[in-house]
């Protein structure tokens, strides 16, 4: 799943800055036909994801019998909403509205609807990895040493200096792929 939803993630970051570019630059890029088979590509490569995914559900909370799963969902369940949320957020809108903006080729024709589909499956990439570590941070399994007798011990929520030095690099890597993109020969020529 994980390489998958990378791979996923990748190119749909790729195509979306690529496309996001050529319109601020009044330029196309990417040929018609070439955006077009990378948004069927990406369609199916979600699609594969989504059936990992759901198996993956169902292994854990459907068909699973082990207490100590069991009682890790309960817990987490109980003590936030935000773990069934990301889940549809990432199912619903990263993966399956992205899929059927990327493979009925009518809504693929269309250059809003595919950075529209790019844009929830980066979202969903995002929600997927944040969900995985808030979860492990909310509910522990009861061997973590952040759990005493049933019960976290601690809670973590960032400070100010860690949202700044994250927002930081999110902001040097939009700025270095800006004069990246301004000033270096990434793209030889325009295309139809």
């Amino acid at each position: 799943m994980f390489i998958l939803s990378a791979a996923g993630g990748g190119m749909a970051l790729t195509l979306l800055a690529t496309i996001t570019t050529g319109k601020l630059r009044h330029t196309r890029y990417l040929s018609i036909n070439l955006q077009r088979e990378l948004s069927r590509i990406l369609g199916y490569v979600l699609l594969a994801y989504l059936y990992i995914k759901i198996w993956d559900w169902a292994d854990t909370s459907y068909y699973s019998h082990a207490p100590g799963t069991a009682d890790a969902i309960a817990r987490l369940n109980v003590t936030t909403l935000f773990s069934p949320a990301f889940w549809w957020l990432e199912i619903i809108l990263g993966g399956l509205i992205s899929v059927l903006l990327l493979l009925v080729p009518d809504l693929r024709r269309n250059d809003r609807a595919v950075m529209l589909a790019c844009g929830l499956v980066v979202a969903g990439v995002v929600v997927n990895r944040w969900n995985t570590t808030l979860s492990g941070l909310v509910a522990p399994p009861d061997w973590s040493p952040g759990i005493l007798g049933g019960a976290l011990v601690a809670s973590y929520l960032p400070s100010l200096v860690e949202v700044a030095v994250g927002l930081g690099i999110i902001s040097y890597a939009l700025l270095f792929f800006t004069l990246g993109a301004r000033y270096l020969p990434i793209f030889n020529g325009k295309h139809s």
